[in-house]
C-alpha cells in the first residue's frame, strides 16, 4: 500500500503520527544553546523523514527504484538444485 492509495489508512497515519510525536518529544529536552536544540530537532526530523520515505519505497519490493530482480532468486534456486543433486546418495 502506498501513501494515498486505497486501503486501510492506519499504517501511514501511525508512521506520520509517530514521527510528529518523536520530533515533539525531542523538544522536551532543552539545552543551554539554541543552536544545539535546533540541531537535535533537525537531525531527529531528518531521521524520521528518511525512515518514512524508506518504508514507502520498500512497500513493493519487486518494482520501483528499490527493487529485487529475479536473477538473484534464479541463482539461489540453481545453487539449491546443485546442492540437492550432490547430496543424493548414490547406490
Amino acid at each position: 500500500m502506498r501513501f494515498g492509495s486505497p486501503g486501510p489508512p492506519a499504517p501511514p497515519a501511525l508512521l506520520v503520527t509517530g514521527g510528529i510525536v518523536t520530533v515533539l518529544f525531542s523538544l522536551v529536552f532543552g539545552t543551554r544553546h539554541a543552536w544545539m536544540q535546533y540541531l537535535v530537532v533537525g537531525v531527529v526530523t531528518g531521521l524520521v523523514t528518511f525512515s518514512i520515505l524508506l518504508v514507502d519505497a520498500m512497500q513493493y519490493p519487486f518494482s520501483g527504484d528499490v527493487s529485487i530482480r529475479p536473477e538473484a532468486y534464479e541463482l539461489v534456486v540453481a545453487s539449491m538444485r546443485e546442492r540437492a543433486a550432490a547430496a543424493v546418495p548414490r547406490q
